[in-house]
């Protein structure tokens, strides 16, 4: 049985964030996504291309790839087919989001 130093040090080391803490609701990386990186996922999913995404949104080739990266990374995918795995189990792309957004 843990004694009550041990008990305050795993208090502290989850307090520091040495340690993740699992939940059921939603991460706080998946918190963290701007609108358009929601957006960009969305489409993603869609099975839109960057070229496609940049016209969509009229950011230029390097913007999206920036984007696109850096929303790979706060979701922890390292791949496009991880971005649509990651973000289809968490409703993008679903019928529901789409009414649920507009």
């Amino acid at each position: 049985m843990p004694t009550n130093d041990s008990l305050e040090a795993i208090v502290a080391a989850v307090d520091a964030g040495r340690f993740a803490v699992l939940s059921s609701g939603p991460t706080p990386l998946q918190d963290s996504l701007t609108p358009l990186e929601q957006e960009m996922l969305e489409m993603i999913v869609n099975g839109l291309s960057n070229k496609d995404i940049v016209a969509v949104t009229g950011l230029s080739v390097n913007s999206v790839k920036s984007r696109i990266r850096s929303t790979y990374r706060k979701v922890g995918a390292e791949t496009r087919g991880d971005a649509i795995e990651w973000a289809s189990s968490r409703g993008y792309g679903s019928e529901q989001r789409r009414r649920s957004a507009g």
